[in-house]
């Protein structure tokens, strides 16, 4: 996550479920949430505006191809 009063970025790690959370974000700020996975794209990140607690910013991925190339 970027923006906001962040200096620099904060990560968290979802769990197998998907659940995430970023703990004690200054309220009223504007925040920009990215996915990363190796297996999955997601496009595209997310403005948030955290007024008080969200609950509902979700990302959906799509399996990426993985291409096998052999060479002859």
């Amino acid at each position: 996550m970027t923006g906001g009063l962040l200096t620099e970025p904060i990560y968290a790690t979802s769990t197998n479920f998907g659940y995430y959370q970023f703990s004690k974000m200054p309220t009223g700020e504007t925040y920009i949430v990215m996915v990363n996975s190796r297996p999955h794209t997601f496009n595209p990140s997310s403005i948030v505006n955290n007024f008080d607690s969200l609950d509902d910013v979700d990302f959906v991925g799509e399996k990426q191809l993985i291409q096998n190339l052999q060479h002859w």
